[in-house]
């Protein structure tokens, strides 16, 4: 069997793709999708649903990887960091709001319309009252959903992150150890992204061990999956 992707979050037919034909599927036991639309409010809303096992987590970290190699040559931004960020925000991509919404990255609607682009609200309906708004973007496909916020986090005028981001760039254009630069841009997102107190030693921890192995290699790290890239601004 191939490699495991959500590839239908419809209420009415929820279904999981294995293989490369789209047709080859199979339905997420009931258990799951009765776990999933778990009616209430509380902690758990953030919560991984269902089993993570050695292969999705693998699987899911192929497509970290893969999405956060592009990102970095595109915008600019520290790869390694933007990946670990995705598997802890999406717990390998097995939250509510990664399987519903795509949104592997927790990104909630914009107030400003233009950074919508036409794309529909999520109501994450069991989000803990002092969370708000719940109201998250829903993209069309994970894929979709990583490029969005790296383009946030390079580009947007009207946010803090662009200027973070550009600080990076420069400082590492000017000699900074890039991996150094990468820390203190997590460091410096942070503060604007969320208020998670726990939330940059999580993410250094998945960067240095994302499949959450006994015993990494400095192979195994995404500071070695994701080689630093010098970014070229497009003129």
């Amino acid at each position: 069997m191939g490699k495991i992707r959500w590839c239908a979050t419809a209420l009415a037919v929820f279904v999981v793709c294995s293989g490369s034909a789209m047709g080859e599927e199979s339905r997420v036991p009931s258990a799951a999708i009765a776990e999933i639309f778990r009616s209430g409010v509380g902690e758990w809303c953030y919560n991984q649903v269902g089993e993570i096992t050695d292969t999705l987590k693998a699987d899911y970290l192929d497509f970290a990887v893969a999405q956060a190699k592009l990102a970095q040559a595109k915008y600019g931004i520290p790869g390694a960091v933007m990946a670990a960020m995705a598997i802890h925000e999406s717990g390998y991509g097995r939250t509510r709001l990664a399987i519903l919404a795509n949104n592997v990255l927790a990104f909630k609607y914009p107030s400003n319309v233009h950074w919508r682009f036409d794309r529909p609200k999520f109501d994450l309906w069991c989000q803990p009252d002092w969370d708000t708004p719940r109201e998250y973007i829903h993209f069309g496909s994970k894929e979709a959903a990583f490029d969005y916020v790296a383009k946030v986090f390079a580009s947007r005028p009207d946010l803090p992150y662009a200027a973070i981001t550009k600080k990076y760039q420069d400082a590492v254009a000017s000699g900074t150890e890039p991996k150094s630069a990468a820390k203190l841009w997590l460091r410096e997102i942070v503060k604007k992204y969320t208020e998670g107190k726990d939330y940059v030693p999580l993410v250094e921890g998945y960067i240095e061990n994302p499949l959450g192995m006994d015993s990494p290699h400095a192979e195994d790290t995404l500071w070695a999956r994701i080689p630093f890239v010098p970014h070229r601004a497009s003129r």
